[in-house]
C-alpha cells in the first residue's frame, strides 16, 4: 500500500529512487464507476548520519464520460530531513504540501493505505482543497532503559477557493504530543503520553487534549499490546461564550501473530481509543471511540488475504456523528515488480450533508455506499 511503500525508504540503507504506480478500477453499488491512479516517485539521498528524502504521490481520479468533471488530480509533495543523534537518536523537520482535488472518503483513501478518516472531511464530496504542514520530531533515549519521543506541527489546511470553503473552512491547527517509556524487564514498559492540539476557525477556537498513564507488554513471541487510561477535556472560544469539557481517555493496541511458517502467515492489529475530537468542519468537540482492525492471511506463497474493520461512534448525545467501514482485498505478487489486487469496500455515514452536526440525520438515516475494485501495482527501485 502507498503508505508502507513511502514510508520504507527511511529503512533503506543506500541512495535509492523509487518509480511506483498503483491502478485502480471500481464500480459503485450506486451505479458509478471510476479509475483511481496513484504513482510516486521518491528519492532518498543519504550523507552520513544525515538523509534527505523528497516523494511527490499524486492522486488521479478519473471519472465516467458522461459526468461533468472528468479528471480530479491532488498533488502531494513531501521533503524531509532526518539527523540520527547516535544508535537510538534521531531529529526529523518534514514538511507536507497539498494542492487540487481532494477527497477523504475511505472508499477512496483505503486504495492508498492507512488509517481511515474518521470525521465529517469523510463523506464530503470532491472538492479544492490546500494544505501545508511542517513537523519537527525529536526521539531520544535518556538513559538504557528509557526514551521520550517529541514532536509538534502547525498546519493549515481547508478549501482553496471561496466556493470550497463553504464545505471546509481554511483552518489553522497546531499540535504537539509527548511520548515517555520506561523498560521495567525483559516484557514490560510504562507509558506517558500527552497529545495536544487546536483548530483555529473564522470566528472560533477549539482546542482538545489528552493524558494518559500506560503498561505496554510482550505477551509471548507472537502477541504484544499496550493500554493507556487518562483524562482528557475540550475548550471553545467564541465571541458569544466560553465552553470547557472533561472526559475520560482510553485507549488500546493489541498485535498477534496467529501463524508465522515459510509458506503460510496469518496476523492482525486492532486499536480502540476514547478521546475528543473536533470537527474540522463545524469546530464542535465531542467524545468519540474509533476502532480500526486488520487480519492479513497469506495462505499461500505470493497470495495475500487482507480485512478491515473499523468505524467511529459519537459519545455525545448533542452530537450524531458516527461512521462505518468494512473491507476485503486478495493480492498475487506475479513478480517482484507487479502485483494484482481485487476485492470490495463498504462505507457507511450519517445523511447530513445539509444538516448541522449536531442534529440527527432524519429518521436515523445513514448512507451505505459499496464498491468492488481491480488494481495492479507497479513498482522499481534503482540505486544511485
Amino acid at each position: 500500500m502507498l503508505v508502507e511503500f513511502v514510508a520504507s525508504f527511511a529503512l533503506a540503507a543506500a541512495p535509492t529512487f523509487e518509480a511506483y504506480l498503483r491502478s485502480e478500477v471500481r464500480a459503485a453499488t450506486t451505479g458509478e464507476a471510476d479509475a483511481q491512479l496513484n504513482p510516486a516517485l521518491t528519492l532518498k539521498i543519504p550523507t552520513g548520519a544525515f538523509t534527505f528524502l523528497t516523494a511527490y504521490t499524486p492522486r488521479l481520479l478519473l471519472f465516467e464520460p458522461n459526468v461533468p468533471q472528468k479528471v480530479a488530480v491532488l498533488n502531494n509533495l513531501r521533503l524531509a530531513g532526518e539527523l540520527r543523534t547516535g544508535k537510538a537518536g534521531r531529529l526529523l523537520l518534514q514538511e507536507d504540501l497539498s494542492y487540487g482535488d481532494a477527497s477523504f472518503s475511505w472508499l477512496v483513501t483505503a486504495a492508498e493505505g492507512g488509517i481511515p478518516t474518521f470525521s465529517s472531511l469523510a463523506y464530503l464530496p470532491i472538492f479544492k482543497y490546500v494544505s501545508e504542514a511542517t513537523t519537527l520530531a525529536i526521539e531520544q533515549p535518556l538513559s538504557r532503559k528509557v526514551g521520550i519521543s517529541l514532536s509538534g506541527s502547525y498546519t493549515i489546511s481547508g478549501g482553496a477557493t471561496a466556493a470550497a470553503q463553504q464545505l471546509s473552512p481554511l483552518t489553522h491547527s497546531p499540535r504537539v504530543t509527548a511520548r515517555l517509556v520506561a523498560a521495567m524487564g525483559p516484557h514490560d514498559a510504562l507509558l506517558t503520553q500527552f497529545d495536544g492540539y487546536a483548530i483555529y476557525f473564522p470566528g472560533l477556537k477549539t482546542y482538545a487534549a489528552d493524558a494518559g498513564l500506560g503498561w505496554r507488554h510482550q505477551f509471548s513471541t507472537t502477541t504484544d499490546g499496550e493500554i493507556l487510561v487518562g483524562l482528557s477535556g475540550g475548550r471553545s472560544v467564541s465571541s458569544v461564550e466560553i465552553d470547557n469539557q472533561l472526559w475520560p481517555y482510553f485507549g488500546l493496541r493489541v498485535t498477534k501473530k496467529f501463524l508465522q511458517t515459510q509458506r503460510q502467515s496469518i496476523w492482525g492489529t486492532l486499536s480502540l481509543r476514547i478521546l475528543p475530537t473536533i470537527d474540522p468542519i463545524t469546530g464542535v468537540i465531542y467524545p468519540a471511540a474509533e476502532s480500526f482492525g486488520v487480519l492479513n492471511y497469506s495462505p499461500m506463497s505470493k497470495v495475500t488475504l487482507i480485512f478491515t474493520l473499523g468505524g467511529s461512534l459519537s459519545l455525545s448525545t448533542h452530537v450524531h456523528q458516527n461512521l462505518g467501514l468494512a473491507g476485503a482485498t486478495v493480492a498475487y505478487e506475479l513478480s517482484q515488480h507487479v502485483t494484482l489486487s481485487g476485492g470490495a469496500r463498504l462505507f457507511t455515514f450519517p445523511s447530513i450533508y445539509t444538516r448541522p452536526l449536531d442534529q440527527a440525520p432524519l429518521n436515523n438515516q445513514y448512507q451505505v455506499t459499496g464498491l468492488g475494485f481491480l488494481a495492479i501495482t507497479l513498482s522499481e527501485r534503482t540505486r544511485l
